[in-house]
């Protein structure tokens, strides 16, 4: 991010090594801010990778395609009172990099990591989602093996029979071999409509889960983006989330950023 007198002016994320999120507060707009973010991290893109990608709006196109970016195909959607919507899908080789990784390009936006499946669940993977929720809920309230979960694990399979059913939950597994190791849900629910959000439809992630030996390895960033495509393809845009301490960077990282504005009565 970049910080002029203790005053976030403008962040940048990405996902392997695929550029998320570029932001400049509209103030301090047209002067190389964009840019600056923009080359580093391509930095940090460039040790693990020979290829950046992103994509961008049509009036930002020519801000990439002065840094060396070439459109490798158009996308296009449908929003709101059937106006279209055209966006570019744009990649760059990086020179000079210590790529470790196998280059990736931009016919898919974030690849699963070597050796792991990533599985979207079904009734029938109840037995592996109900005890990694109470496996999450012991970490993030700090609770020991001895205080009885009974009534929530009963509740908790409650919930995914009727929301994997009428789709308003969606959940992935993840596995190495036959082994599981990581897990992460997204719940769709609806609030009244507002201004900023005429259909009323919102997205929160939970339950995200990594084997402790697996940590550290891009499962749960990989997972992470999963849910939140899940959530973009049924037209959401506020997808929200709580997070832990051990949580938060990589919350941060993907783009997500701190509410200020909401309360709660307890």
């Amino acid at each position: 991010m970049l910080v002029q007198e203790d005053k976030i002016i403008g962040t940048g994320s990405f996902v392997e090594n695929n550029i998320t999120r570029v932001y400049v507060a509209p103030e301090h707009q047209g002067k190389g801010y964009g840019t600056r973010l923009v080359k580093e991290l391509e930095k940090v893109i460039g040790k693990r990778y020979a290829t950046v990608c992103l994509e961008a709006s049509l009036p930002a196109a020519h801000l990439y395609e002065t840094l060396g970016y070439r459109t490798v195909r158009h996308e296009r959607c449908t929003v709101e009172h059937d106006i279209p919507f055209v966006w570019e899908v744009m990649e760059k080789r990086l020179s000079g990099t210590k790529a470790c990784g196998a280059t990736q390009d931009c016919k898919e936006s974030v690849h699963p990591e070597a050796g792991y499946q990533y599985k979207k669940a079904g009734l029938e993977d109840i037995d592996e989602l109900v005890p990694t929720r109470i496996t999450v809920l012991r970490a993030a309230n700090r609770l020991s093996a001895e205080v009885d979960m009974s009534q929530v694990e009963q509740e908790s399979r409650a919930y995914y029979e009727k929301a994997l059913a009428d789709g308003t939950h969606t959940a992935y597994l993840v596995y190495d071999g036959e082994r599981f190791i990581g897990a992460g849900g997204v719940s769709i629910y609806q609030v009244m409509p507002t201004y900023h959000n005429p259909s009323g439809k919102k997205a929160y992630i939970m339950n995200m889960y990594t084997a402790p030996e697996y940590r550290r390895k891009g499962i749960a960033m990989k997972t992470l983006d999963l849910l939140v495509k899940e959530a973009q393809e049924r037209g959401i845009s506020q997808i929200s989330l709580e997070a832990t301490e051990a949580g938060r960077p990589l919350y941060e990282k993907y783009g997500f950023v701190k509410m200020e504005d909401e309360m709660e009565l307890r």
